[in-house]
């Protein structure tokens, strides 16, 4: 049986489409802080549980591990760039956008198809990830097409 190597690992996992978010809460200095994430996925109806999980590595590992609370925001077609801005390792990810204020003071952005604005519950470390599970304590969810992210790149839905 050959090895499986990391980059054999990523280029077949490249093949699942997945929708794009934004992960959002405040460290303890109550500065907003967020990420793009693309691993997301429901756990359960009752309780609406839902995960997301975060790179050991990531700058932001910690004060994300630590948060209490978190949004999601599930990205539309049309948000491509705001993706790539939280994508990055930049401390200005917030600058010059409208952010109103949620559950628990969370950083809510303006630009979704969803929102989901959850209690953190539980965090399983697991290889070189940590996964955040959170209850989902409200939703707002408005009508448009999804941003999915398949084999590295942005796509779009065709309807």
């Amino acid at each position: 049986m050959a090895k499986i190597t990391q980059q054999k690992f990523r280029l077949a996992l490249g093949q699942f489409a997945t929708g794009v978010t934004i992960i959002t809460a405040r460290n303890e200095d109550g500065v907003p802080i967020g990420m793009t994430a693309n691993c997301f996925a429901s756990i359960s109806l009752d309780p609406p549980l839902v995960m997301w999980s975060i790179d050991n590595a990531s700058p932001l590992y910690d004060e994300l591990a630590a948060a209490s609370h978190c949004a999601i925001h599930i990205l539309g077609d049309d948000q491509q760039a705001l993706s790539h801005r939280f994508a990055q390792d930049a401390d200005d990810k917030f600058n010059g956008l409208s952010i109103r204020s949620g559950i628990a003071d969370l950083p809510l952005l303006d630009q979704h198809i969803t929102l989901l604005q959850c209690e953190v519950v539980d965090r399983h470390k697991s290889g070189d990830h940590l996964i955040v599970i959170g209850q989902a304590l409200d939703i707002q969810h408005e009508s448009g097409n999804p941003l999915l992210y398949f084999s590295g790149e942005y796509r779009r839905l065709r309807t």
